[in-house]
This record gives structure tokens, C-alpha cells and sequence, in this order.
């Protein structure tokens, strides 16, 4: 595991007449923490960046997002270049780590965050892992930490798993060692420093497929990541630290199997493979954002279902949708009068 400590990148300060308005502070005000993710395909060069930039906004409402994921990146100085279009000269760190494919060159993970809204976690390091034998990392974790009151840390996991060309089961091996891997850390090392977590990223998986559920590639009493779409079942047991909320399920196509006797065919519902704007033969990949108990009901945010978003990705990129969550931090409790 890698660990260190990233250096912070900034542009000098705003001059009076660029001073931010009103409105947009009141908009921009720590009330909650805005998460963003985008699959750039290999993107290359400045000029992109402001596009992707672009698309990572609309994935947070219109609004900036203080933590971003990358997938696909060229190199270091591009997730540096999409900062800098996404938060105009503001204090900013960059974690990124190198990855090739030989199939379409480099692949580099990258994590940025806005420094005057996110700090790393105290005694907190980068955590990458890659499997056996593959030339880039299948995912990688920083921890983070609000910079308020009520922000306790949480760990931010960007991911871009095996991909399912040129078939699913020929790499779904490799996806569920990605998630026996992140399961054992989410069990093990990251819960010394926190039991919040946030999974953002590209995983060519759907919720239901084997490496978030049974798969004979892995043992069964092994750990692994579980995804569920039902907040009961994480908030009515507490020692489910692998147990992941995934409120992307109304974005994803999930085989629907018909009444018993019906001649009618399997449907799906629009989502990963399918889509009501491009047509049944194109493929359309959603991503995928999942979260902990935590960041359920604890004092670290609260999630609002309908507060995760998606935005059309912008021409060059990948087959992905950017997604984008925005957590409203949890009141802090008053204490007796």
C-alpha cells in the first residue's frame, strides 16, 4: 500500500471585481458535501478538461462538486487541468496513480478535492490496490475529512473495475478479487479510522451480479462487498461494515423475470444496457455510488435518494453516465436546555 501525503495546488487569489456573489457563497456554504465521478476514456490535454469539468457540475446540480473521481486519465497533470476548470484557481489536492491497458494505454485512477472544503483524515494514508497481473489499480481510498464541525472522516474509494469486454464471465474473476479485496479493507484497516465509506466509480458490474452477491470465484466464507437497496436492512444491523447502500438501482437494468406460466419474455428495466434515448443495440454503462450505515443516520451526513443525479457524458468520453450524490450534513444534537 502507498502511502503519503498529497500536495495541494492553487492559483493565486481572486482578484476584488472576481470575488464570488452572494448567491453563489450562500449556494456553496458547507451544508453538505457534493461527490462527483466521471469515466474520461483516456482523456489528454487542457483543452478536454473544461468539458469534463462541465459535465461534473451538472452531475451535482449545477453546483460544484468538493470531491471528484476520475477514471481513464492520461496522467497526473490532466486531473490537475479538471481542477482547475472546476474550482477556478481555488486550493485543491490531487492523488493520482498510474495504470496502462494495452489495449487503449494509460488508465490512471485519480482523486481530487477541494482543500477549503475537504482535508485528509489525521493519520490517514492512500490505500491503492491492483490485482494480479493488471497494469493499472482496480480501485483506490483517501480519507477524508469535512471542514466542519459535524464533518467526521469518511473514506472516498474511487474504483474502475475489470471490464466486461470482451465477456462478462471471462473477467468475472478479476471484478470479484476488486471486491473481495475492498470488502477486507472495508472490514479491516479502514475501520480503525472510520466505519463511513463512499464507493463512487466505474465497476462494469451491475449491483446484482456475482461480485456484490454469490459467485463460485469466490469463497463463500470469504468477505466481499454487498450491495442492497433497501436502507433497513443496513440501518436495523450495525456490524455490516461490507454492507453498502446503493441508491443507483432506479438507474440500473435489472432483469425482471415474468409470471409464473407467461409466455412473455424477460424484461429489463432502462438502465446499464439499455436506454430510452439511444437505441437497444447501444451499449450504455451507468456508474455506481454506494455507501455505509454511516452515512445513513450518523453525525456524518445524511444521504437523500433523490439527490444522487446523472449527467449525459460529453462527446470523446467513455460509455459511462457521470454521476454525481450530494450529502446533507446531519444536525448536530442539542444538548439538554
Amino acid at each position: 500500500m502507498d502511502r503519503g501525503t498529497a500536495p495541494c495546488y492553487h492559483r493565486q487569489a481572486r482578484c476584488a471585481h472576481e470575488a464570488t456573489d452572494p448567491e453563489t457563497a450562500r449556494r456553496d456554504a458547507m451544508d453538505e458535501l457534493r461527490v462527483a465521478f466521471l469515466n474520461c476514456r483516456n482523456l489528454t490535454g487542457a483543452d478536454r478538461a473544461a468539458d469534463v469539468a462541465a459535465t461534473l457540475r451538472a452531475a451535482c446540480g449545477n453546483a460544484a462538486p468538493h470531491g471528484v473521481g476520475l477514471a481513464e486519465v492520461a496522467d497526473a497533470q490532466v486531473a490537475r487541468d479538471v481542477a482547475e476548470a472546476a474550482w477556478h484557481g481555488a486550493p485543491y489536492h490531487v492523488e493520482c496513480r498510474a495504470g496502462y491497458s494495452r489495449y487503449s494505454g494509460a488508465q490512471h485512477l485519480a482523486i481530487l478535492w477541494q482543500a477549503d472544503a475537504l482535508d485528509t483524515a489525521p493519520g490517514s494514508g492512500t490505500e491503492v490496490w491492483s490485482a494480479v497481473r493488471s497494469g493499472r489499480p482496480h480501485w483506490m481510498a483517501v480519507a477524508l475529512q469535512p471542514r466542519v464541525a459535524a464533518g467526521l472522516p469518511f473514506w472516498f474509494v474511487v474504483n474502475h473495475w475489470k471490464s466486461n469486454i470482451p465477456s462478462a464471465w471471462k473477467t468475472e474473476a478479476a471484478r470479484a478479487e476488486a471486491s473481495r479485496s475492498l470488502g477486507e479493507f472495508a472490514c479491516g484497516d479502514a475501520g480503525r479510522l472510520s466505519d463511513a465509506m463512499l464507493l463512487i466509480g466505474d465497476f462494469n458490474c451491475e449491483p446484482h451480479a456475482p461480485p456484490f452477491r454469490h459467485s463460485p470465484l469466490v469463497p463463500a466464507d470469504a468477505i466481499r462487498l454487498r450491495a442492497v437497496r433497501e436502507h433497513s436492512l443496513l440501518l436495523n444491523h450495525r456490524r455490516r461494515p461490507s454492507f453498502f447502500y446503493n441508491p443507483m438501482w432506479r438507474y440500473l437494468g435489472e432483469s425482471l423475470p415474468c409470471a409464473a406460466g407467461s409466455d412473455a419474455p424477460t424484461r429489463r428495466l432502462l438502465g446499464t444496457y439499455c436506454s430510452d434515448t439511444k437505441a437497444d443495440d447501444e451499449w450504455l454503462m451507468w456508474d455506481q455510488l454506494m455507501v455505509t450505515r454511516p452515512l445513513l443516520a450518523g453525525p456524518v451526513a445524511y444521504l437523500v435518494e433523490d439527490r444522487v443525479t446523472s449527467a449525459r457524458p460529453v462527446s470523446g468520453c467513455s460509455d459511462h453516465c457521470g454521476i454525481g450524490l450530494a450529502l446533507r450534513f446531519t444536525p448536530a444534537p442539542r444538548g439538554p436546555a
